[in-house]
């Protein structure tokens, strides 16, 4: 009896791994559905017509940009964990 008991663990882990994972199918509609999501929301945006485009904005812009991606790059390998 000890034996079987042993053994059912790792075969009822091993099984609800199995019926957990994604097939690449899902994974890549999965993808897609978040890109739509994502351009759907940037496209609703619009950029204010009374704004004057100077170099330094544009400047200050580009880094912050640059800043935020360079702080999300390095928090995803903590969210990960």
């Amino acid at each position: 009896m000890k034996k079987i008991d042993f053994w059912i663990l790792p075969v009822m882990v091993f099984l609800l791994l199995l019926v957990s994972c994604q097939s690449i199918d899902d994974y890549r509609r999965e993808r897609v559905e978040k890109a739509d999501k994502a351009f759907e929301k940037i496209k609703s945006r619009k950029f204010p017509d009374h704004k004057l485009l100077t170099l330094p904005f544009c400047i200050e812009t580009a880094l912050t940009i640059i800043k935020v991606s360079f702080m999300t790059s390095l928090s995803i390998p903590i969210n990960k964990y």
